[in-house]
């Protein structure tokens, strides 16, 4: 038995940003599955609707795993609120009203591919977590990769020719909350198991989620409906939901508790590379040449954040 759970351990450590990963791979996968649906169900409720199908089985892991809550002092719970609350959910909403504010995204974009040098500031700031020369590396192949994933060798330009602040505040500001909440996280993974952290996110997204869909979209937020969407389906959807919002999390977060905060931000950095992969399988679009590499320079970041790189820079 002792053998078996060292050699768990060894794997949450040794491939640390490759859970992460895969976690946030798996999120955007099944994310891109519900799509479809997107055209007739407004994010926030869909949302609301998957925590709702979640809320049961997260409330029973809790209780079964109750005696880890008393690790949680006043400042761990205040990070476990801000990262489920900032990201996911305010950012969300910053990045839809930033959509919807202009038809050309490219400035939004842009800003987002700059979060992990964010996410930097703030773990410094907060975690006294130090960057080494390959973590500094990784996060300028990061940008770079972001930007040739979505724009290729293309130089971006603006084709409106009309600068309008509103909606690129409203990027900045979602790029922002994204990076709070990656280090929100982090603070808390240190010292909870990935199964407790998994369950208590979800319950305190959904304190905030279901009374701002119902109050935001209460023409829209209907549970019968929106499961109704997918028709036959709906057995498909709601074991989608589950897999994607408890599988995933706890591969994120098993990542998490073993990785610094920027080397999160770098994993995550495979949220927009999933994105466009599932559109070109998908549509069966061809990637160019900028966008292959830019996938090879992401995974390349990734590989060199794993925690033998990042020991130095993770406050002990």
């Amino acid at each position: 038995m002792r053998n078996a759970q060292d050699s768990s351990s060894d794997i949450g450590v040794r491939f640390a940003p490759l859970l992460i990963a895969s976690g946030i791979g798996l999120w955007t996968a099944c994310s891109a599955l519900f799509a479809p649906a997107l055209v007739k169900i407004p994010p926030l409720s869909l949302f609301a609707v998957i925590l709702l199908i979640t809320v049961l089985p997260c409330a029973l892991l809790v209780l079964r795993h109750r005696r880890e809550l008393s690790q949680l002092g006043s400042r761990s719970w205040l990070a476990l609120i801000a990262g489920s609350w900032s990201g996911p959910v305010l950012g969300m909403l910053c990045f839809r009203y930033a959509a919807a504010g202009q038809s050309n995204l490219t400035a939004t974009v842009l800003v987002k591919t700059l979060q992990p040098l964010i996410v930097l500031a703030l773990a410094y700031l907060s975690l006294r977590e130090k960057p080494n020369l390959r973590v500094w590396l990784a996060i300028v192949l990061t940008i770079s990769g972001t930007y040739l994933v979505s724009f290729g060798f293309t130089p971006v330009s603006n084709e409106q020719g009309v600068f309008d602040v509103t909606p690129i505040a409203y990027g900045v500001l979602a790029t922002i909350l994204g990076a709070l909440s990656t280090v929100g996280n982090r603070a808390v993974a240190r010292s909870l198991s990935s199964i407790l952290l998994t369950s208590l996110r979800c319950l305190v997204s959904a304190a905030l989620v279901i009374p701002l869909a119902m109050f935001l979209e209460p023409n829209d937020f209907q549970f019968g409906n929106i499961v109704g969407t997918f028709g036959n389906g709906w057995l498909g959807f709601v074991m989608v939901s589950l897999i994607a919002s408890l599988f995933g999390s706890v591969l994120y977060y098993r990542g998490l508790k073993n990785t610094a905060a920027v080397g999160a931000a770098i994993a995550e950095s495979v949220a927009p590379l999933t994105a466009y992969v599932v559109t070109w399988v998908g549509l069966g679009a061809t990637a160019s040449n900028g966008q292959l590499l830019g996938v090879g320079s992401i995974f390349l970041a990734i590989l060199i954040v794993q925690p033998r790189d990042l020991s130095r820079s993770v406050a002990v």
